[in-house]
């Protein structure tokens, strides 16, 4: 049985007729690739809530009503707000997997004197809009082009729709760094290790992005504003944040499958190693384990 529920906090009675089909097929989208991966349960919900409730409990409640007893989940992946963030903090490793803590959203333009301060403007504000504790970081060599972009913010925020917002984000983490040379510029980036890393370098963008070791996502050139990623390009935007490049990747899925160790000695094999197994485990002082394999060769 398949189970589809609305958030108890999103108010359809609002909603446009195309937002309303957004919806809807949002939904069948999302019922039938659970159908056809063999899920008999699926639970659409506020995330925040689902994230403890399905991980951590049993039943859900919303309003302070009963409403259905859900079985417990194995991994819990996925971007969100710090709400969301928080939950999977909560019950992460100790009742569920997680992939990560994902957030806030974070970007990183390398750009030399080729590129076009409008557009690197522009692909700031894109991520100042997320919220507060979003980060819009220019690197560059070039000082006309960092007084340039700066010029352009002040444009363009007039233009934005979130302006408040993306003002206040940007006097809190926007940042406009200028380097002595490019080389400087890309080891600030591998420091940095940014969610996504825009290069806007002309014709040495490809270049540069070889350099790149650490980035969730790396957009090549002038024509690849974040936002491709975001909704179209294809490749996973579950990405990792806060310098957790340097170790960490994009969700994929290989996140969703797990190895087994898989042994078996026959009465040859143990006796070709007892000895040697016997020895380490009397260094390590676990007579027990040793025992274990002393009683196999009586």
């Amino acid at each position: 049985m398949y189970y589809i529920k609305v958030p108890y906090s999103l108010d359809t009675s609002n909603l446009s007729h195309a937002e309303l089909s957004v919806l809807f097929h949002l939904c069948i989208l999302c019922f039938n690739f659970a159908k056809g991966h063999g899920d008999k349960e699926f639970y659409c919900t506020d995330r925040s809530l689902a994230s403890a409730a399905s991980c951590s409990t049993r039943t859900v409640y919303m309003a302070k009503k009963k409403l259905k007893a859900l079985n417990l989940i194995h991994y819990f992946v996925g971007p969100g707000n710090k709400w969301v963030q928080t939950a999977k903090k909560m019950v992460g490793l100790d009742y569920v997997g997680i992939e990560s803590i994902a957030g806030p959203s974070e970007v990183l333009i390398v750009a030399d004197k080729n590129a076009k301060a409008k557009w690197v403007a522009a692909d700031m504000l894109s991520q100042a809009e997320h919220g507060l504790d979003s980060t819009a970081i220019v690197v560059t060599d070039s000082q006309q082009l960092a007084k340039s972009v700066l010029e352009e913010l002040k444009g363009q925020l007039k233009e934005q729709a979130r302006a408040e917002q993306a003002t206040k984000s940007l006097e809190r983490s926007g940042l406009i760094v200028v380097t002595k040379d490019m080389n400087e510029a890309v080891d600030f980036a591998n420091d940095f290790a940014a969610e996504h890393l825009q290069i806007q370098c002309g014709d040495k963008s490809k270049e540069i992005a070889d350099k790149i070791n650490n980035a969730g996502a790396i957009f090549i050139g002038d024509y690849t504003p974040v936002a491709v990623g975001d909704y179209w390009a294809g490749p996973s935007h579950t990405l990792p944040t806060g310098r957790t490049a340097k170790f960490a990747s994009a969700l994929t899925s290989n996140d969703f499958v797990k190895s087994t160790s898989i042994i078996e000695y026959d009465r040859k094999k143990l006796a070709e190693s007892a000895d040697d197994i016997i020895r380490l485990a009397k260094a390590e002082g676990l007579d027990a384990h040793a025992r274990s394999v002393e009683i196999r060769q009586k």
